[in-house]
């Protein structure tokens, strides 16, 4: 084991650790979201579920996958970790200052730093780059292709009805703040696109991303869903068509992620 991998890994269990502690504290602890609307604070328990009860153990499992240098477990664990930068980012630039916040700009950090480290390791790797370019690669690179078009979408109508003068629902909701809007429009749909282009191109970094962003993805779109049921429980119900968009959403993104993680034919003899 190098520096390097000590390193990514000791920055790994500092993440699990910090995340466990904010995730309890949020759906068991003193209320810190007390600053913000109902909407705000039932969406923000969302993410505390799927971070608690879904994240944190992905990251562990893939965590030691990634130990024993199975690249199945590398793109995974970098996958991750993209999740954990995405939405401690969130919380740090969209969330009224609560006892929190510092933990929220630690594990920003912590897990933007891992994720660099993580991603040097793939590289790093023996890739066989001698890829069957099957059926699943065309698949992947529609689905991140749709993901960077559909983000874009949602956000950019009222993103500019606000900059122009409006007061749009979503900017209401958010108090002002467009965190996730700013990381969506600026990061995840030009990436989702850039991604699934290099794909269909049969480019090498768009096999080692595509994975990695499938596996973000995945776990933003759980956290869609515990989103709404806190929602829900909260006395505010989803429509019947956020439902059925999470649920088709969902069901995609894990057979194709799943298919796409089974298919790659990388490093023989490695798991």
């Amino acid at each position: 084991m190098g520096n390097r991998q000590l390193i990514l890994y000791v920055l790994s269990g500092v993440v699990i650790l910090l995340a466990v502690w904010v995730s309890i504290g949020g759906l068991f602890g003193a209320d810190p979201y007390t600053a913000e609307s109902s909407t705000r604070a039932a969406q923000a328990r969302g993410f505390d579920a799927v971070t608690l009860f879904f994240a944190v153990p992905g990251l562990a499992i893939f965590l030691v996958l990634a130990m024993f240098g199975t690249i199945r477990g590398m793109l995974a664990h970098a996958g991750v970790l993209a999740y954990f930068v995405y939405t401690y980012g969130s919380y740090a630039l969209g969330f009224t200052v609560n006892r929190f916040f510092l933990v929220y700009v630690i594990l920003f950090s912590v897990s933007f730093f891992a994720f660099l480290l993580a991603l040097r390791d793939v590289v790093d790797s023996d890739i066989d780059e001698s890829v069957l370019w099957e059926a699943v690669v065309k698949t992947t690179a529609a689905v991140l292709i749709l993901v960077g078009v559909g983000t874009f979408s949602v956000w950019i109508g009222p993103v500019l009805e606000a900059v122009t003068g409006g007061t749009p629902k979503v900017v209401i909701e958010a108090d002002g703040h467009l965190a996730a809007q700013t990381l969506d429009l600026g990061l995840v749909a030009p990436a989702s696109v850039l991604v699934g282009v290099l794909l269909l191109r049969k480019n090498l970094w768009g096999l080692i991303f595509a994975p990695i962003l499938m596996i973000k993805n995945l776990a933003l779109v759980g956290s869609g869903v515990a989103m709404t049921f806190m929602l829900a429980q909260a006395g505010i119900p989803a429509s019947v068509g956020q439902i059925v968009f999470f649920a088709i959403s969902g069901v995609v993104l894990l057979v194709v992620t799943v298919w796409l993680f089974i298919s790659l034919k990388w490093s023989p003899g490695i798991f």
